[in-house]
């Protein structure tokens, strides 16, 4: 975060810090709104399908299934998404307006299907792990 121009009373958001300088150009009004998951995470005994939804304006949403990160090449959200065996699934919103919208932070959801467990499960994804 911070002033643009700088000092001033607008506040902008950069990618880029600038530590003990003056804050570049430019700079985003806003991330995009998360996107929502139409199930929450869970244990369900059956398949599922999960709609996803956003509030943001002339937007995408990209999904991934195997708990990567999604990025603008990963599927086009367009219709229900059918989750038929324990899933990690992610989502993020694009806009299109790139210039003053940054991309949303990542929604994140966990079905297990048809597992049984007799002690507390945590389910956890990340994109910089290597190895175990």
């Amino acid at each position: 975060m911070g002033r643009v121009p700088n000092g001033a009373a607008t506040w902008k958001i950069f990618t880029t810090p600038t530590a003990g300088g003056t804050n570049g150009t430019g700079g985003y009004d806003h991330y995009a709104a998360k996107p929502v998951l139409s199930v929450a995470a869970g244990f369900y005994g059956a398949a599922q399908t999960v709609s996803i939804s956003t509030t943001e304006p002339t937007s995408s949403i990209r999904y991934t299934l195997d708990g990567t990160e999604p990025t603008a090449a990963s599927n086009l959200y367009s219709a229900p998404v059918p989750i038929n065996a324990t899933t990690v699934l992610r989502a993020k919103t694009f806009s299109t307006n790139t210039t003053n919208v940054l991309e949303s932070f990542i929604e994140t959801n966990t079905y297990f299907i048809n597992q049984n467990y007799s002690f507390p499960v945590i389910s956890m994804c990340g994109d910089q792990l290597l190895s175990l």
